[in-house]
Parts: structure tokens; C-alpha cells; sequence
């Protein structure tokens, strides 16, 4: 074998043992609906963020996603995303935030559907609760902003 075909062989042989390994046991044994896992497992991240917190001497964190931080009422906040706002936590959407929107926390923490809601007065638009995943907390000036949310 020449040495220009010796990377080709590798590459052959590397793929032939990648196709030939079984499917994960993980992925074969999963139940439920897309959702409902993907609901289990935010759920999850949630509680391990708040034993995470717990840990460090903060409060709970606002949410999935997001750094370990405390979040508290009366705080301000920044969306970090396009934010829906629902009426209750996990409920009818009403509107949405924009990327950079800014508010302060005037309900909350509530915990719904493997989500950490905290209810916003925002700067303007519509007012309402927003999974904490998307917000952070903001100190001192904070810029005017816009309203939105993805749960």
C-alpha cells in the first residue's frame, strides 16, 4: 500500500467501524412524545440549576439557559432574546418582546411546564410572564428596549 492511500484506507476503515456500532441503548429506549422529554429534561436542568444555586448561597436562577444567577422581584431585567409574554406562566401568549427589552420583575418565580416564569412589567409594549430562560438580570442605567418570548 502506497503512502497516498494509507489516509483513504484509514478513512474507509474509520467509517466501516463508525456504521457497524449499535444505536445507542439511550435513544432505543426513550417513551413519550418529543415534547414531553424535552419537557422532563428542562425540568431536570432546572432543578439541577437550583441545586447549583443552592451550592453558591443564591436564590433560584431565572431559568433554563441561562447563567447561574438570582433573579428576585424588583429586579430589572434584559430579555436576551425574542420573548413571548403569556398571560399566566406557561398560558395564552399576548405578545412579545424583542431582543434587548427591558423591564422589572413584579411576580414570580412560578414553575410550569419545565419552565421558570417571572412576570414582567416591561419599559413598553405588553406586560406579562416570561420564561426566565430568556431574561438577565441588568444593574444600574438600563437602555430603553422592546417586549418578546420563545416558550
Amino acid at each position: 500500500m502506497t503512502l497516498r492511500k494509507f489516509p483513504i484506507f484509514i478513512g474507509v476503515f474509520a467509517l466501516s467501524l463508525l456504521f457497524s456500532l449499535p444505536l445507542s441503548t439511550a435513544t432505543a429506549q426513550t417513551t413519550g412524545s418529543y415534547d414531553q422529554q424535552i419537557a422532563a429534561l428542562q425540568a431536570q436542568i432546572v432543578s439541577l440549576q437550583a441545586q447549583v444555586n443552592s451550592l453558591l448561597g443564591q436564590s433560584s436562577g431565572s431559568g433554563i439557559g441561562s447563567t447561574v444567577q438570582s433573579l428576585n422581584l424588583g429586579d430589572s431585567v434584559r430579555t436576551t432574546d425574542d420573548v413571548n409574554v403569556r398571560a399566566t406562566a406557561n398560558g395564552s401568549l399576548i405578545g412579545v418582546q424583542k431582543l434587548g427589552a427591558t423591564g422589572v420583575i413584579v411576580g414570580g418565580p412560578t414553575t410550569s411546564g419545565g419552565h421558570v416564569w417571572w412576570n414582567i412589567n416591561y419599559t413598553s409594549g405588553t406586560d406579562g410572564w416570561s420564561s426566565g430562560e430568556f431574561l438577565i438580570k441588568v444593574t444600574g442605567t438600563t437602555p430603553s428596549g422592546t417586549t418578546t418570548s420563545t416558550p
